[in-house]
């Protein structure tokens, strides 16, 4: 069974940290990394700043990125909400 790797990356820790997990094909793969992004999305949200990046990726058994979720804030001056 291949292992994949996810990797949380952020503004505040750009070079991220890698968690590896056996998982059977790249689907499933999928599935877990949307799974755990929606488990770690809303204290991503609560870290994050204006103009900055939370990113959950998922590495290849080479570590090479397959896929990338991302959440950016970004401040848009002059914009009325509404």
């Amino acid at each position: 069974m291949p292992t994949y790797y996810f990797r949380i990356r952020s503004d505040q820790c750009p070079t991220g940290a890698d968690y590896g997990s056996d998982l059977p094909s790249r689907d499933e793969a999928w599935r877990e990394l949307t799974r755990v992004c929606g488990d770690l999305t809303r204290d991503a949200c609560h870290a994050l700043k204006p103009n900055s990046a939370w990113r959950l990726e998922l590495l290849d058994e080479g570590k090479k990125p397959i896929y990338r979720v991302s959440v950016f804030g970004d401040a848009v001056e002059g914009k009325v909400a509404g």
